[in-house]
């Protein structure tokens, strides 16, 4: 029971997911390193927060450690210590993009085992 209820939430996240790692991506390849996008910076930072930790729940390992790391990329701009020019934040704004090509988005597997009936 528990297992079918957990499938289906796992089922409602992989449909939302597509629209939000869309406007992710939208959101990231509006940056141009100009000093007044750090309201944008803040919002993809909290968003790929988020991502990392729900990703993870639904165990989509890979796309949560991916996420982390765009959101550590996203701090250390917010800290001003990674500046870059228009090509860093257009290696940014790719990274970004590339959540939603992730392998395990592309060939979801069950969030839990199927079980074999004894034959």
């Amino acid at each position: 029971m528990i297992a079918a209820e957990l499938d289906q939430l796992r089922t409602r996240y992989l449909e939302r997911l597509s629209l939000e790692l869309a406007e992710l991506a939208a959101l990231a390849a509006q940056l141009e390193g100009n000093a007044g996008e750090r309201p944008q910076i803040e919002e993809l930072l909290h968003r790929l927060h988020t991502l990392a930790g729900s990703s993870g729940v639904f165990g989509l390992t890979e796309l949560s450690q991916h996420a982390r790391r765009l959101e550590l990329s996203a701090m250390e701009r917010l800290e001003q210590r990674n500046r870059g020019g228009a090509a860093d934040f257009w290696r940014f704004a790719v990274g970004v993009a590339a959540l939603s090509a992730m392998p395990e988005l592309l060939n979801p597997r069950p969030a839990t085992p199927k079980r074999k009936n004894p034959a």
